[in-house]
């Protein structure tokens, strides 16, 4: 998280808004009374008044009433002698802003006074209207990079650059003296300073490159002049813009030429993020500069006589520097910059050559086509205009990846990489390779500092894959990190909302890994495994290009995780399916001898949980075998009245169970047969010890309806087919609450709901909490009392 400014940063920014904000607001009320910008003046060698010495533009001289040599003695109500350029500019102004109409100009021309009626325009030039937005985009970046970047040199450098620049778009409002007098002043020191300002913001520029100290922090004062000449090109003070026009293009040229030596330097001394930074202001600039240039060569660089579609494009030139910084402070990350300029090189080589090519053969295609089809020449023009258009879009899909290995050696290779390893996966024949060649595959291309593959094995997710650099322990099923990963669908990276939204549990998993991506593995819209990936060795981020890399590569093993479970798991369990006919759950066993494959996926099924009480008292002082006949007698009774109501018992953990009702083969009334099968388990269990000088043995119950996944899990030595998913967590939950509300059986609302007479006598617990869930729950319950 970004540092919050100091005062003396906060100071200075609302020092800035005020000013600028006043000279935004002036600048459009100034709409209403536009400046006839025409004619210039000079107060030498014509004694004591200016004389008209020149025309900002044809269009201007055209409309203007005053002509060359003309001399000027009063303005409105303000006489001219002892003045030069700048007075007059201030009278003019002072004139249009008290009065509507023409303004009256008194001029001495061939030694008659004449008094002139100066055309004030319409409306204003639509430079001045685009000079407000390109106002508001360089005063807004200053502002949110004063806000949201730390208070570094740098960021004060930029800032004061993109400050300066933005009080100079908007200074140029037309009031009354004293208010346009300021005004001219505000032009003036901005324009002076933005030129020394903007080098030093790009030395500042990035901040690892550490360029804005010693020398540096002097020699950007040298184009101070260079604004100089810039405020004469469009004020005429103090130099005429006869002068100034072609000194300042000169002096731009070497100002253009020093900030892209500096930029040079920064990148050749930065490291991956600083040069991925520097890559935006480039290639914005570049996109920038290509605008202006275009716009110039075609319309010349009279801005007066411009079409409409030329301030349009200088004026997105003009807002290509604040856009670039402000994407490249805050949000490098944005795009993948590498592929932009790839794709930017690719169609600008094939611009060249179309349009060389155009400029050689469609005047030939062109005239024998529309001799032969008989067609109008223009139309013909037309089409093969866009029929060369449509062949480099399609050409350029073909040019772009020579592109790539030609300029982006190592994004080239990786994306290749990436692309090759679904083809490795296919190869492999034993699920356990799987995880294992990802994932070397991942360290030898990402290089990452860390990289963990994690696979689901029921309550846990353990570590199947983990390179050198990083030690990983087995990540809870139930907790913060696999919750929250279960509702991504893509590789993302670890930013601040992913941290905030995955909790404090989830953060310090990720922590102790140093993970800054991770890669979740969804197979039917269940989580199967997840990746975990360190920072790159490079120094370099996770770009958007990475990101989507890796979300193909996550679905791709997806399918394979599909493959093996529909086929090598099937294989092998048809091998071995008499001999495991003793050791599974007799519908599930049936299933197989059928040829028929197992259920995979979600299915609402009803979910009986069910625990011994009291097993540790009657364990107390007997013998092993004793005991073991004991629980012996309880599984098998209580696996019969399961089998018998329709359902599959799928786990037995010591004294507990877990049945499932709906699976694999459907029942249509599973929740009544879920109660009715818990109900004979509590009165068979009580019988086992019946007449017996023992504790009495006791179950507790839960049971839940709902949407689970059901499927096969692959364990070292065997094949589990078994059933996951929330609703089991809750029936667990429910079995061990039983104790807590003094109940045999408690079942959840959608259960009740359904079950009809089988469960009639439970009773209702209203807005009971549950651990895990954050709203209380309605549960229904067979009280212990009614059991016996």
């Amino acid at each position: 998280m970004a540092s919050r400014p100091q005062a003396r940063d906060r100071i200075a920014l609302a020092a800035f808004a005020v000013v600028w904000v006043f000279c935004l607001v002036m600048r459009f009320l100034s709409f209403s009374h536009p400046m006839p910008r025409t004619a210039y003046v000079n107060a030498w060698p014509a004694g004591d008044y200016p004389v008209v010495s020149g025309f900002f533009s044809t269009a201007a001289a055209s409309a203007s009433q005053l002509m060359l040599g003309d001399m000027v003695v009063r303005v409105g109500d303000q006489g001219m002698r002892n003045t030069g350029q700048l007075g007059f500019g201030i009278a003019v102004a002072d004139a249009v802003s008290r009065m509507a109409g023409p303004v009256s100009i008194e001029v001495e021309r061939d030694g008659q006074r004449l008094t002139l009626a100066e055309p004030v325009p319409e409306r204003p030039e639509l430079g001045s209207r685009t000079g407000l937005f390109i106002a508001l985009v360089w005063g807004i970046a200053a502002i949110l990079i004063q806000l949201r970047a730390p208070p570094t040199p740098g960021s004060r450098a930029l800032v004061l650059a993109l400050a300066a620049s933005a009080l100079l778009y908007t200074s140029s409002f037309v009031a009354t003296w004293p208010m346009y007098a300021a005004s001219i002043g505000i032009a003036a020191v901005s324009v002076l300073l933005s030129q020394p300002l903007l080098i030093r913001a790009y030395l500042s520029f990035p901040e690892e490159a550490n360029a804005l100290r010693g020398w540096n922090r002097v020699w950007p004062w040298a184009f101070l002049p260079v604004g100089l000449l810039l405020f004469s090109a469009n004020a005429a003070f103090p130099f005429p813009p006869t002068f100034a026009r072609p000194a300042a293009t000169t002096s731009v040229v070497i100002y253009v030429i020093a900030l892209m030596l500096v930029l040079t330097r920064n990148y050749r001394r930065s490291g991956p993020v600083g040069r991925r930074q520097i890559k935006w202001v480039v290639y914005c600039v570049y996109l920038g500069s290509l605008l202006a240039l275009g716009t110039y060569a075609v319309v010349g660089v009279a801005p007066a006589d411009a079409p409409f579609w030329a301030y349009i494009t200088v004026t997105l030139a003009s807002i290509s520097f604040p856009v670039s910084v402000l994407i490249a402070v805050l949000r490098f990350d944005l795009l993948d910059i590498d592929r932009l300029i790839g794709a930017t090189l690719a169609y600008n080589l094939l611009a060249v050559i179309v349009i060389g090519a155009a400029l050689l053969i469609l005047p030939l295609i062109t005239q024998d086509l529309t001799a032969m089809l008989g067609i109008d020449a223009v139309v013909g023009r037309s089409g093969v205009a866009l029929g060369l258009a449509g062949a480099m879009v399609l050409v350029q899909r073909r040019v772009r990846p020579h592109v790539d290995r030609l300029f982006f050696k190592e994004r080239f290779a990786l994306e290749r990489a990436m692309k090759d390893l679904p083809e490795k996966l296919a190869a492999v024949r034993r699920i356990d390779e799987l995880f294992s060649v990802m994932g070397s595959d991942l360290v030898a291309h990402l290089r990452p500092r860390g990289c963990v593959v994690f696979a689901s094995a029921g309550a846990t997710f353990v570590p199947v894959f983990q390179s050198d650099d990083v030690v990983a322990a087995a990540v809870a099923s139930d907790g913060e990190l696999v919750g929250w990963m279960r509702a991504q669908d893509e590789a993302l990276r670890i930013e601040r909302r992913a941290a905030r939204d995955m909790g404090a549990g989830g953060r310090a998993v990720l922590s102790r890994m140093e993970a800054q991506v991770v890669v979740p593995i969804q197979r039917a819209r269940q989580l199967e495994a997840f990746v975990c990936l360190g920072e790159k060795r490079s120094g370099d981020i996770y770009t958007a290009t990475d990101l989507a890399l890796l979300t193909a590569l996550a679905r791709s093993m997806a399918l394979h995780l599909m493959r093996f479970d529909e086929a090598e798991l099937l294989e092998r369990s048809r091998a071995i399916q008499e001999k495991m006919r003793r050791y599974v759950p007799g519908a599930v066993a049936e299933e197989i001898a059928q040829g028929r494959e197992l259920v995979t996926g979600e299915r609402e099924v009803s979910v009986l949980f069910v625990d011994i009480r009291g097993y540790t008292a009657f364990s107390d002082g007997r013998e092993a075998s004793t005991i073991f006949s004991t629980v012996n007698r309880y599984t098998e009774a209580v696996s019969q009245v399961v089998r018998d109501a329709g359902g599959v018992v799928v786990e037995f953990n010591g004294d507990g169970m877990m049945a499932v009702f709906g699976a694999p083969v459907p029942i249509a009334n599973k929740e009544s047969a879920s109660v009715r099968a818990a109900r004979r388990v509590v009165g068979e269990v009580a019988q086992l010890h019946r007449g017996e000088a023992a504790p009495s043995l006791a179950v507790g119950i839960g049971i839940t309806t709902g949407l689970a996944f059901l499927g096969n899990i692959q364990a070292v030595d065997r094949t589990i087919w078994t059933a996951i998913g929330s609703g089991v967590n809750l029936a667990a939950r429910l079995q061990s609450m039983t104790r807590e509300l003094n109940a045999s059986i408690l079942i959840d609302g959608a259960t009740h709901a359904r079950a009809g007479d089988a469960a009639a006598g439970l009773v209702e617990h209203h807005a009971v909490p549950i651990r895990g869930l954050k709203e209380p729950a309605t549960l229904y319950a067979l009280p212990l009392e009614a059991a016996a």
